[in-house]
């Protein structure tokens, strides 16, 4: 269960997959289960993990909330969301990608300096 009404907040924008949604100095062990970390460079990256059993039920909550308040918005909610991940599954494949080149770029530049330290 979340610890209090911001660590909600900061979830509500996790859905979105916003990397740092909490912030360099927020309270994450109530809801550090339902992230997923890697790490980028000198960077921590966060990541919602949708699979996770905590954030289905988070969700189906909100949805449930969201039913009791304004029921038609929530049956189109329900109607539109495959359409809309559908709509956006290319953007996704692109950003994969054009991740995957800069990676590439920045290792190839960095190549020379990483080589040069371990001869020194």
């Amino acid at each position: 269960m979340l610890a209090s009404w911001s660590d909600i907040v900061a979830f509500a924008r996790t859905a979105m997959r916003i990397d740092h949604a909490f912030g360099p100095r927020a309270n994450r062990s109530t809801a550090s289960a339902l992230f997923f970390s890697t790490s980028r460079g000198n960077r921590e990256v966060e990541t919602f993990v949708i699979g996770s059993s905590k954030a289905a039920m988070i969700v189906f909550l909100l949805w449930c909330i969201l039913f009791v308040l304004c029921w038609p918005l929530a049956l189109l909610a329900l109607l539109l969301y495959p359409v809309v991940w559908l709509l956006l599954l290319p953007f996704r494949l692109v950003g994969v990608a054009v991740g995957g080149v800069l990676a590439l770029v920045w290792a190839i530049v960095m190549l020379p300096f990483r080589v040069g330290r371990r001869l020194a």
